[in-house]
């Protein structure tokens, strides 16, 4: 029997107009009244989580943010949270220097970035994320804490950032946890952060077995999440690194593919 359903938010639960159908938003209801635990797994800070557990109007349940790099309770505080060193954070900019590949960095309440000319995608994430940006300089970077870092580039680009980094000393590579979530998007966390670990504290904090939960995903950053639930599901839309290690495919976001699945295997 499920217990507890983890979801992606971006690609997955809300659809390309990044909204809730009204599918999804029942089952998802329908569920969390049965009792099981509605974890919402994003890469978003917590400010990007929230609005849609307001409008879904369930509490009681925690959230996975920033990739991993934090975790909060039915309240909203933080319960884990591991941030970027400021060394590794300096590592980054200068990779992205000179990649020529735009960097910005997340915290609880903005949007950091050394770059001055900003790619739409920034003032997209932005908006999404409801934070604003903030401009600072590299003398200044001890004074901010980041939890995740954001490269927006061409796809060969944030290749050649990875090889580079792969060609770094074992110690400089163990810094970081790099994953693709979308061809042109690069994240980058503290080595260990991971959407799977996070549920892992979290199920055993709620005394949940792997075999209990269902998680559904569709980018290279749930893929730790998946191999963690009994009942993992791809999402149609997912890339193919996530459907090749799911149990289940189900529809694309644009086709309530969160809701079919949920009123598959979790719902009475």
């Amino acid at each position: 029997m499920i217990k507890l359903i983890a979801l992606d938010i971006d690609g997955t639960t809300i659809n390309s107009k990044e909204e809730l159908s009204m599918r999804v938003i029942s089952a998802i209801r329908k569920a969390s009244n049965q009792g099981i635990k509605i974890v919402f797994a994003s890469g978003r800070p917590y400010s990007g989580i929230y609005p849609l557990l307001k409008k879904l109007k369930i509490k009681g349940n925690y959230s996975i943010s920033f990739g991993g790099g934090m975790i909060l309770d039915e309240n909203g505080e933080s319960i884990f949270e591991r941030n970027i060193s400021e060394d590794s954070v300096v590592k980054l900019i200068n990779l992205a220097y000179k990649q020529g590949v735009p960097l910005q960095f997340e915290g609880t309440n903005e949007i950091y970035t050394t770059n001055k000319l900003l790619p739409v995608y920034f003032a997209r994430v932005s908006t999404r994320v409801n934070l604003p940006i903030r401009l600072i300089d590299m003398h200044d970077i001890g004074k901010y804490t980041f939890f995740k870092g954001i490269m927006y580039g061409r796809n060969e680009q944030l290749t050649n950032v990875i090889d580079e980094m792969n060609n770094q000393s074992k110690e400089t590579l163990q810094e970081f946890n790099f994953s693709k979530t979308a061809s042109d998007v690069l994240e980058i966390s503290s080595q260990g952060i991971s959407k799977g670990n996070a549920l892992k504290i979290i199920a055993k904090k709620m005394n949940i077995a792997s075999c209990e939960i269902m998680a559904i995903g569709d980018q290279e950053n749930d893929i730790e999440m998946l191999k963690f639930a009994d009942v993992s599901v791809a999402m149609g839309n997912a890339i193919d690194k996530v459907k090749k290690i799911a149990s289940y495919h189900t529809s694309s976001n644009d086709e309530d593919g969160v809701a079919k699945a949920i009123e598959t295997f979790a719902l009475k």
